[in-house]
């Protein structure tokens, strides 16, 4: 799978590394499933054009009934 980051456009993880995101090229997204992206927001990332998302808020109601328990 590493041989296909270079040409990568989108990539769905909760963790991407600089080292990573120096070979990604052709990447123009980047998704997490968990809410937090902090860990991706290395100067790099920050100052390319690359869009990243998160999943904030996907699971509140779960969370809310569990904690009302």
């Amino acid at each position: 799978m590493v041989r296909l980051i270079p040409t990568a456009e989108v990539a769905f993880t909760s963790r991407l590394t600089e080292r990573a995101f120096d070979a990604a090229a052709a990447l123009r997204w980047v998704h997490s499933p968990a809410a937090g992206v902090g860990g991706m927001l290395f100067p790099a990332m920050r100052a390319s054009r690359v869009v990243l998302s998160n999943s904030r808020g996907m699971n509140a109601v779960a969370v809310a009934e569990h904690a009302s328990c």
